[in-house]
């Protein structure tokens, strides 16, 4: 009779419940989370669209890393207006040597093949095989061809420019000039220099690519170099690039490559995080999308708002997606507790009002510390933290909208329902009660609140002991250290660089203001001292190419090779010292320098700025790759060339004062006492040198009579400066005291 009342007590109740449910409220979720979920799955293919694109526009351009407000980019582009471009591509393999003409032995012919292939050659140097090849390839490579390639110039080429008739300089000389450039330490080992088009500088996969393998999709094929390289019978084991060009085409892949490890080690981590956190499948797998849903976005945002992907660029959607997939599992938990605390009504909308303010709290400053990246001066740094914290804020809109629909439709729920009535909040359920993991985790929790002054101290010290390291950290903008000691391109530049030499390009203009120039119509005064001939220029040119290279040379640091510049396709100048015969041969290859112009000029030494008609002289350096250059530092040590310029302006100081003493304005056999006094704790000796040295030979070239002078104005006799009055202009330099210039300016009358 008991068990009947309680029986029908139990039906009452179950009928009660029932009723009671019938006249609640839908809630949101119920109403909306089919079109939640239907729009989301909608949505889902565009995002993986554009995301798509995304990634198929990441393109590395060093160049492009600095905003265009910089100083720096606008002088890079500055020189790109008025020289040919700096898009070279090195390409050296074992075997391409120079022929050795004491044994007859000719030059390795896939050079002129390859040459040919890339831009046909009517000269010659093309070779009968090369220009077949060329002929027949497709109308597609002919395209191709045409668009990214704008010259090629082989060292062969270089070398019979040089030894070849005007110049006809010797074949050691020729190549002692091309070593560490075009031609190796061994004389033999060569190469050939590819220029690039502008319409290559935003399609290197097309060019340069090595191609790829992809499972999805159609594999990428080579790059169209590669594919002549291979024509031409070179195996792709054996080929070695280098050049800026292949810098970022390297940065390009190995971010593609990078993306891939990332997404699966990623996703692993995110599946392993779900799973441990809800032991159950169907929950791993909206979790996961959620993850995957919240990285696409990301990506596609960078594609609808039309910017490109870099390499930095390429680790947001790693960020985006462990974040989405840990606030999923967050919020997984408090539907969780919502459900055995009160039931299935309305569980997502109480497990939603608990988890959004800690979720805001965490989201809005992790898209704020992310934005902060906005104001770095470095674009792909900017971009980064700009679409990071988009991605962020997406995320969230993901978690508390597509999440909740989905838990709500899955009705997994039901699996948590407590078998006699809900629980208190704040309990836990008795099953869980005995697993000792949760007794752990709860026991930790105790810990931490009782004891949370020892904890939070504990957590300071720590935060300080790291953040005293930083103090060993250094920035680098290195970008061969990006790469992974086993990658190519590394490969390739040591092998380039031992067998051939430096390759980082670093690039000096010297500018001559059209009124310095000897054959403008502003200088018609033969004793305008400040202007200077062709040859003058040229002189100067050398000499600081000379300055550089002592310096930094293999002689000097061994920071850089030979250098290039218009002096390397002239002939030797004679010194202006060797008398009339000097004078004359001067005048002569001044004339025939002149005409010799255009040549220079197509050869991307020279050019003429049009804004204002100044001469541009151009000097090519290469910098070893692989020395830790700071190359600030590198660039302000340049300055060793400043004494020389100084030392020209000297000496239109001292030639105007000369010509005052004289009806015909000549300084021809006027007498000049440089007097050169150096204290080391003062001025820099190397400085100091070059200064007298240039100075010396600038005024013996209008053929004064000069003399150097190296005393201690306090220490020289007394007869010694009674005879300063000999000279008709005595120029003093270095450290001398005002008591020391009233010395000599008492000897000097």
């Amino acid at each position: 009779m008991q068990q009947l009342c309680n029986s029908v007590r139990e039906r009452r109740s179950i009928v009660s419940t029932k009723e009671v449910k019938g006249h609640q409220r839908r809630t949101f979720y119920q109403r909306w989370s089919v079109s939640i979920v239907v729009a989301t799955l909608a949505f889902l293919p565009f995002s993986f669209y554009y995301a798509g694109r995304a990634v198929l526009s990441n393109v590395n351009r060093v160049e492009d890393w600095l905003p265009r407000s910089f100083e720096e980019t606008q002088h890079l582009a500055w020189f790109r207006q008025h020289f040919a471009s700096d898009q070279f591509v090195v390409v050296s393999w074992q075997g391409c040597q120079l022929g050795a003409d004491e044994s007859g032995a000719q030059d390795d012919p896939r050079l002129a093949i390859l040459a040919n292939l890339l831009v046909p050659q009517d000269s010659e140097f093309s070779s009968d095989e090369g220009s077949s090849t060329a002929s027949i390839l497709p109308e597609s490579d002919q395209v191709a061809r045409r668009k990214y390639f704008k010259s090629v110039i082989t060292g062969r080429q270089m070398l019979d420019r040089l030894t070849n008739p005007p110049l006809s300089l010797p074949v050691k000389t020729a190549i002692g000039r091309l070593q560490g450039s075009m031609i190796g330490p061994d004389g033999r080992q060569t190469c050939l220099v590819v220029t690039l088009h502008n319409e290559a500088l935003g399609e290197f996969k097309q060019v340069l690519g090595s191609g790829q393998r992809r499972t999805l999709r159609d594999n990428v094929p080579p790059g169209i170099l590669r594919k002549f390289i291979a024509q031409a019978g070179i195996h792709d084991a054996d080929i070695h690039l280098g050049g800026p060009p292949v810098d970022n085409s390297a940065i390009d892949e190995e971010g593609e490559k990078t993306l891939i490890r990332l997404a699966g080690l990623s996703g692993m981590l995110g599946l392993g995080l779900a799973w441990w956190s809800l032991r159950s499948i169907p929950l791993t797998i909206i979790v996961f999308t959620c993850g995957v849903l919240s990285a696409a976005t990301s990506l596609a945002t960078v594609a609808l708002t039309g910017k490109s992907l870099d390499a930095i660029l390429m680790s947001m959607p790693s960020l985006v997606y462990v974040l989405a997939i840990s606030g999923a599992v967050h919020l997984v938990n408090y539907y969780r507790e919502a459900i055995e605390t009160g039931g299935l009504y309305a569980s997502a909308e109480r497990a939603v009002q608990h988890a959004w303010k800690p979720a805001a709290l965490c989201s809005i400053t992790t898209a704020v510390g992310l934005i902060s990246l906005s104001v770095s001066e470095l674009v792909p740094i900017r971009k980064f933290g700009i679409y990071s914290a988009a991605g962020v804020m997406s995320l969230v809109v993901i978690v508390y909208f597509f999440l909740p629909a989905a838990l709500h439709l899955s009705c997994i729920g039901k699996r948590w329902l407590p078998r006699n009535g809900p629980a208190q909040a704040g309990s836990l359920p008795r099953k869980l009660e005995t697993k000792s993991s949760v007794r752990v985790w709860a026991w930790g929790a105790t810990f931490i609140v009782r004891r949370y002054r020892l904890v939070g101290s504990l957590c300071c010290f720590v935060t300080l002991l790291v953040g005293y390291g930083l103090r060993n950290t250094d920035s680098s903008i290195d970008l061969l250290k990006l790469f992974d000691h086993r990658a190519r391109i590394l490969q390739d530049y040591r092998w380039l660089e031992a067998n051939l030499g430096k390759l980082v390009p670093l690039e000096i203009v010297v500018r001559f203001p059209h009124a310095t120039l000897r054959e403008s119509e502003k200088a018609t005064s033969e004793y305008d001292w400040n202007a200077l001939s062709f040859v003058q220029r040229l002189e100067t040119v050398t000499r600081m190419q000379s300055l550089i290279d002592r310096e930094f040379g293999p002689e000097g640091k061994d920071l850089v090779g030979r250098s290039l510049s218009a002096a390397s396709f002239a002939p030797s100048l004679p010194s202006a010292t060797t008398g009339n015969v000097g004078f004359i041969h001067r005048k002569a290859i001044n004339a025939r320098l002149n005409k010799s112009r255009q040549e220079l000029s197509e050869a991307g030494f020279l050019s003429v700025d049009e804004a204002d008609g100044s001469e541009l002289w151009r000097i090519s350096l290469r910098v070893a790759a692989f020395r830790n250059v700071d190359y600030g530092r590198f660039v302000r040590e340049l300055e060793i060339t400043q004494p020389l310029l100084d030392a020209y302006q000297t000496r239109s100081d001292v030639l105007d004062e000369l010509t005052l003493l004289t009806l015909e304005k000549s300084p021809v056999g006027k007498r000049v006492l440089l007097w050169s006094n150096y204290e080391p704790a003062k001025t820099e000796k190397r400085t100091h040198e070059t200064f007298e040295h240039v100075l010396h030979r600038l005024l013996e070239e209008y053929r004064c009579d000069v003399k150097l002078l190296t005393d201690n104005p306090r220490t020289t006799p007394l007869s010694e400066l009674e005879s300063l009055d000999q000279y008709d202009a005595v120029v003093v330099y270095g450290d001398f005291s005002d008591a020391d210039l009233d010395v000599v300016r008492a000897g000097s009358y």
